[in-house]
């Protein structure tokens, strides 16, 4: 019985189609490094990221990656989150242009608005 490596990729499709598992190595990462890479992304960095895979998604959802979250906000400069939105929530109205009220698709996200306005001074 054959049981090397190649052996047993072999049929599993891995040299074409779809490409699987690109970022399954983040999450297998030191969690040291992983918060490392996190502290220098944006909002709608994670809130992207989160929508990835199930498990970003339970990561980034979590009370415990709130940390995550504070270091994404104060990387831009941008307002607290209220407390009756979750930061997944906030990042959303904040950089989305989807009205989660009117279900409606706005011409320009909210943060946008307030750039406008000179209440947001550091908007991306």
């Amino acid at each position: 019985m054959i049981t090397s490596e190649a052996a047993v990729n072999k049929g599993k499709g891995t040299g074409s189609g779809r490409k699987f598992g690109k970022l399954a190595q983040l999450m297998n990462m030191p969690l040291d490094v992983f918060f490392e890479i996190t502290g220098h992304l944006e909002p709608l960095d994670i809130l992207r990221l989160s929508r990835v895979s199930k498990q970003f998604r339970v990561t980034f959802a979590s009370k415990h990656s709130r940390h995550i979250w504070l270091t994404a906000r104060r990387n831009i400069h941008m307002p607290e989150c209220p407390s009756d939105l979750t930061e997944l929530q906030f990042a959303s109205l904040m950089f989305e242009q989807y009205c989660q009220v009117r279900h409606l698709k706005s011409s320009v996200p909210i943060c946008s608005h307030l750039k406008s306005l000179g209440l947001w001074l550091s908007c991306v």
